[in-house]
């Protein structure tokens, strides 16, 4: 029996599952040698739903596209797809995966056929694939209308929390301890700001934020400092303190920068759950960090509290999403507790540049 190892993949999950149950040995697909090695067959139950994303064309393809048909094997749509293999030898590709399914009597494999014909998604191939993902994509925005306009406390029109919640939980993301987040505020005597002005507003002085409602105040960081001063739009000249914040404890965020799969294959089983609803996800992160403008604010940032109360319900520390302002991030956090202000900086602003571009 052949042996791969975890060089012959780029997915993390599939690198320490081979490192955490193989054995040092030598790589008979890759060349690689005294590394952690395993029985390709051992891969199977990881391999399976991701190769039963794509259906066979045999299968569902009209009979005059199939004569023209110019498809990919399975191993040629992985690679292309998800950057499965870390070689680009189709050859090795074809012996690798057929190793792996080598034992398969299952028959969602379909009788080992995907290793025998071309493949593609169906949804994918009918224009059909997001279907689900944009009507869901509908009731949301149904939703937000309806608490925007209609009912703010009890809407007519609901989103399905429970969907909504299983999604986002899939994009959790840990801030580690002794990380380093910034705030910037505007020094308006043109003096340092100590670290006891640089939390989160107070109740009274607490406005509706990208995250927050009035009255609820959350503290808004960013991942440098650059970003933490773009945020508050200065004029030139202005001098802005920036402020350090220090993680004391691990925070559970949910990260919504930009959600993609760049794992398949820690989803498991719910590989396809995912896949048919990522265009919706993706969606509400653009949302989170689209720009608004000051005078649209009140009525556009509605829905996003709602959201980000959601996740705080959820039992996470925050939201990351991408600064619409800078090359940063930001990241609201519901609660300061688990961070401390250690030290504080004066800037001042030079030249500040505008883009612009036709309506």
């Amino acid at each position: 029996m052949p042996y791969c190892c975890a060089n012959c993949f780029n997915d993390k999950t599939l690198k320490d599952y081979i490192t955490q149950s193989g054995e040092i040995g030598d790589c008979d697909f890759c060349g690689s040698q005294n590394v952690y090695c395993i029985e390709p067959s051992e891969l199977e139950e990881l391999f399976l739903p991701l190769v039963l994303l794509y259906d066979i064309v045999e299968d569902f393809m009209p009979m005059e596209d199939l004569k023209e048909w110019q498809g990919e094997s399975i191993w040629e749509t992985l690679d292309d797809d998800w950057g499965t293999f870390a070689f680009h030898d189709y050859a090795k590709q074809k012996e690798l995966m057929k190793a792996i399914f080598a034992r398969s009597d299952d028959p969602r494999a379909g009788g080992f056929q995907h290793l025998h014909s071309c493949v593609v998604r169906q949804g994918e191939y009918w224009g059909d694939e997001d279907e689900v993902s944009d009507k869901l994509g509908k009731d949301w925005d149904s939703f937000c209308n309806e608490i925007k306009f209609n009912n703010r406390y009890f809407p007519t029109k609901e989103i399905d929390t429970e969907l909504l919640g299983e999604l986002l939980s899939y994009f959790e993301n840990i801030i580690e301890v002794d990380s380093i987040l910034f705030r910037s505020r505007l020094s308006e005597q043109g003096i340092l700001l100590a670290c006891s002005q640089m939390g989160k507003p107070t109740i009274d002085q607490s406005q509706h934020g990208r995250a927050n409602p009035k009255g609820i105040p959350y503290l808004y960081l960013s991942s440098d400092p650059n970003t933490a001063i773009a945020e508050i739009k200065p004029f030139s000249g202005d001098k802005i303190t920036v402020a350090e914040f220090l993680v004391k404890e691990q925070m559970r965020t949910i990260d919504l920068r930009n959600p993609i799969i760049d794992d398949p294959f820690r989803f498991g089983e719910n590989l396809e759950f995912m896949c048919t609803y990522l265009k919706f996800i993706r969606r509400l992160g653009a949302e989170l960090s689209k720009t608004v403008s000051p005078k649209e604010a009140e009525l556009e940032y509605i829905p996003l509290q709602y959201l980000c109360e959601f996740i705080k319900k959820m039992g996470f520390d925050g939201v990351l999403y991408k600064s619409s302002v800078a090359e940063g991030y930001n990241v609201a956090i519901f609660s300061d507790n688990k961070l401390q202000c250690t030290r504080t900086t004066l800037h001042q602003v030079g030249k500040v540049n505008y883009e612009t571009f036709t309506s």
